[in-house]
């Protein structure tokens, strides 16, 4: 028998940070038959980098001794990651003895890839997710929701009604993961009238207000039922700031206009940035079906039809090729079937590459004719204007913006309010209140709820300056080994508390907060938390707290994403 001697490894949920951290329960025995007992025993887990982790067990691991062997359990919070963990090695403290188990159980990293949505004739979405989940360690069994209360299984999520979602994945170690997702109100596809979205991503959030009267009673800070009205819920800017807007809309008519108090100031110039309607191809593929999924290849045979799908404009000159705009999460149509997802592209004979589908049917036709929408998932076109706040502006000013997106033959240009479709939440001038600034975008372009990646800005009112909230019972902070340290990062987490907001800026603060790109103050932040509010009795007010997070390198002062 080894003088040490390791029984069993497992990976469990970390006490703090389980989207980072994984506990490691570990159990061996040392027999001092052998060699004397050591106050001190390293143990070293290796992912097979430069950099291992170090943890010791200590005479507070000890479980039991019985003739001379005693029994360690020693159970640490040590780093998920993309790499396997590759061995655990326990060693006596003058390096004489040792013993090594290689390839563990770890608990693997995973990474939200894509969330999309395809909304059907019936006006109900189906979202779709696609997760990167590493293939070593301990299976992962990820679960899917978008209240945070009832979740799934499937990552495709049936039924959904339309709005602006915050998407959650879970894994059954305790990490959870959030991205937006937005179903739209209209069929995402062969629908090219009477849509149009505005989403709470935007600076200030929009309300639709079908026509009805183009003033701050429609916005949702006032429609309220309460003893105290806390009217000055409002959104508020400083001389010079660009405040950023995006919309989409496939109407003919796409204005903007800014108000003070319901009157008209100025009509804003708004910009077609995307000319996305109508643009597809569409031709014959051959199906190819296998164990439950449909996949589609092209084999320079079958036709190509013009835009009507019916007129033949040429032979499909593809030859094991795929078009180019054919992407992995995109949508197609396949003819007498509908839309379908692009989950994979895979090379099923060589040079012969297929798209893998979501449709798990065969079809006996020798040929399916299939429409790639070139532009995926806009049938609409994207717009955007700005408003420059005036070192002019004074703040007696109750300034709201309104969109009037309509057809030709319903817009009157002489009363544009008439047909105004949406308003913005009430903007003003500065009004000396402590607030934090915070600056927002996409920076990849790569979610739904996004076209252009805008800039966004908007200021919220501060109680006090964020408390930070050390980390605690992280080993990987106090490891002795000096060059681990000088390359590790260090998260700060700061609790952020708000002075009284509406519920729409509370609302408005949880997609704030989640985008992968998110600065307060100057300071760029990840979320840790869901935002949480309590409504202040017998008032439209919500006290809200905000817990964020800052990482920083061990051996600086910088902060990053």
């Amino acid at each position: 028998m080894s003088v040490i001697s390791i029984i069993s490894t497992s990976a469990q949920q970390a006490t703090t940070n389980p989207c980072s951290q994984m506990r490691m329960a570990l159990t061996f025995t040392f027999d001092t038959n052998q060699a004397p007992q050591e106050t001190i025993i390293p143990i070293r887990y290796d992912y097979n980098q430069p950099n291992e982790v170090l943890v010791y067990a200590s005479v507070l691991d000890i479980v039991s001794t019985v003739g001379g062997v005693i029994t360690y359990e020693v159970a640490r919070n040590i780093p998920r990651r993309t790499s396997p963990l590759t061995s655990v090695k326990v060693e006596s403290q003058t390096g004489l003895y040792t013993q090594i188990i290689q390839t563990p159980t770890g608990i693997s990293q995973w990474s939200i890839e894509n969330a999309t949505s395809i909304t059907g004739v019936d006006n109900l979405g189906t979202v779709t997710v696609d997760t990167n989940v590493s293939t070593t360690g301990t299976p992962l069994n990820l679960e899917y929701s978008l209240d945070d209360v009832t979740y799934v299984n499937n990552n495709v999520i049936t039924g959904v009604a339309p709005g602006d979602y915050t998407l959650y994945v879970k894994d059954d170690f305790g990490c959870t993961k959030t991205q937006f997702v937005t179903v739209l109100s209209e069929p995402t596809f062969g629908v090219l009238n009477n849509f149009s979205h505005v989403s709470l991503l935007n600076s200030i959030p929009f309300t639709k207000i079908n026509n009805d009267p183009a003033n701050f009673d429609n916005t949702p800070s006032y429609k309220v039922d309460a003893e105290t009205l806390y009217s000055d819920l409002i959104y508020q800017y400083k001389a010079n700031d660009v405040i950023n807007f995006q919309f989409r809309s496939n109407y003919d008519v796409n204005k903007a206009y800014l108000l003070d108090c319901g009157v008209i100031q100025q009509e804003l110039a708004v910009n077609q940035i995307t000319d996305n309607l109508n643009q597809r191809d569409i031709r014959q593929m051959r199906p190819y079906y296998q164990q439950g999924i449909l996949y589609l290849y092209n084999d320079g045979t079958g036709n190509v039809y013009e835009n009507d799908g019916t007129t033949v404009i040429g032979q499909n000159e593809f030859d094991g090729g795929l078009l180019n705009t054919q992407q992995i999460g995109d949508v197609i149509e396949l003819e007498n079937i509908g839309l379908v997802q692009i989950i994979a592209i895979t090379e099923i004979s060589a040079g012969i590459f297929a798209l893998k589908t979501s449709y798990n049917q065969s079809i006996p036709d020798p040929y399916v004719k299939v429409t790639t929408f070139l532009n995926s998932m806009t049938n609409f076109n994207v717009f955007e204007f700005s408003y420059t706040i005036s070192a002019l502006d004074t703040t007696d000013k109750r300034y709201q913006i309104v969109l009037v997106l309509n057809s030709d033959e319903d817009f009157d240009p002489a009363n544009p309010l008439v047909n105004a479709t949406h308003i913005s939440e009430v903007f003003t001038p500065f009004q000396n209140r402590k607030l934090h600034k915070f600056v927002w975008k996409n920076s990849e372009n790569n979610q739904f709820n996004w076209d252009t990646g805008i800039e966004c800005l908007t200021y919220l009112p501060k109680l006090f300056e964020p408390t930070f909230q050390p980390e605690d019972e992280n080993e990987i902070y106090t490891t002795d080994t000096s060059q681990f340290m000088l390359e590790s990062d260090i998260k700060e987490t700061y609790t952020f508390n708000f002075d009284v907001l509406s519920l729409i800026q509370f609302r408005h603060l949880n997609f704030i907060t989640s985008n992968d790109y998110l600065q307060i103050d100057g300071v760029f932040y990840v979320k840790e938390e869901t935002p949480e509010g309590e409504a202040l009795i017998g008032s439209n007010g919500y006290d809200v707290k905000a817990k964020l997070s800052v990482s920083s390198n061990y051996n600086s002062n910088e902060r990053y994403l």
